[in-house]
């Protein structure tokens, strides 16, 4: 991939989804978040960045890092067949729902 093509342009979707996990939970969903990465980087090329990040602040917490070039790819990532078996998971792992920020891309446009 070109530097370009990983910076994106105001098409690229882009989006910050903080979990908050239970003590008791937290390997079950480091487990099953780092198979979803290898799942999503194995059969998603319209995937730019998929990654998993610590809160710096907050105890039991994530942040999930995705951008995707275009909003088509965004959906096909959701209605991917394993993507429902790993948020099935990820649903019963959590202590609070999840917070979703969506970015819009200014530059490079």
């Amino acid at each position: 991939m070109t530097e370009a093509a990983a910076q994106g342009d105001a098409s690229t979707f882009t989006q910050l989804i903080t979990m908050t996990v239970k003590p008791e939970e937290e390997q079950r969903f480091l487990e099953t978040a780092r198979r979803g990465v290898e799942l999503v980087q194995a059969n998603e090329p319209r995937v730019l960045l998929y990654v998993l990040t610590r809160h710096p602040d907050r105890a039991h917490t994530f942040v999930w890092v995705e951008r995707y070039a275009g909003e088509a790819a965004r959906e096909h990532h959701g209605s991917m067949s394993y993507m429902a078996e790993l948020l099935s998971v990820v649903r019963d792992c959590l202590a609070a729902p999840p917070e979703r920020l969506v970015l819009e891309q200014l530059e490079p446009a």
